[in-house]
């Protein structure tokens, strides 16, 4: 499969990196949510509340080169920690593969609500300190009636 993306031009970076794609081409779809949530159990993989929001009521999953697509029947949120995850019908992003430990950036159709802040997560990366394994995650920040707080970079640990 990697063999195959050379030979074609492609990303094969996003292949060998990415865990949810291993052992599937490109270009892929998988047919149904049931089918990803199957294939994630079976994996014996445990997901952390973010990829578990994002799972759950997925209906369809594509990949087109480092392009990530999640399509759900509906809206969803889901309580984490006493705050709330919010997951779009439609949740999108890039596969980044340089410079590190692969990213998710151009994320599009999460935001995540503490209080009366509202964050809309741009960039996530897995990065491990000092033994543990966090996800360092890049966000926009909105205040009351929407005052823009700037964007904030934090480390979310998953272990």
């Amino acid at each position: 499969m990697v063999g195959s993306a050379r030979r074609q031009g492609r990303d094969c970076n996003t292949v060998q990196r990415n865990p949810l794609f291993k052992g599937v081409s490109l270009h892929v779809r998988v047919a149904s949510g049931d089918n990803l949530r199957t294939g994630i159990a079976k994996s014996g993989s445990k997901l952390d509340p973010i990829s578990q929001g994002l799972v759950s009521n997925a209906e369809n999953i594509t990949k087109s080169g480092n392009a990530v697509t999640i399509t759900s029947g509906k809206t969803s949120t889901i309580p984490i920690d006493g705050d709330k995850l919010t997951v779009g019908k439609t949740v999108s992003f890039q596969v980044q593969t340089a410079n590190g430990p692969a990213a998710l950036t151009n994320i599009k159709g999460l935001s995540y609500q503490s209080g009366k802040i509202t964050s809309t997560p741009q960039q996530a990366q897995v990065v491990r300190q000092n033994g543990h394994t966090l996800i360092r995650i890049t966000a926009s920040a909105k205040g009351p009636l929407g005052v823009p707080l700037g964007t904030h970079t934090r480390d979310v640990p998953i272990d």
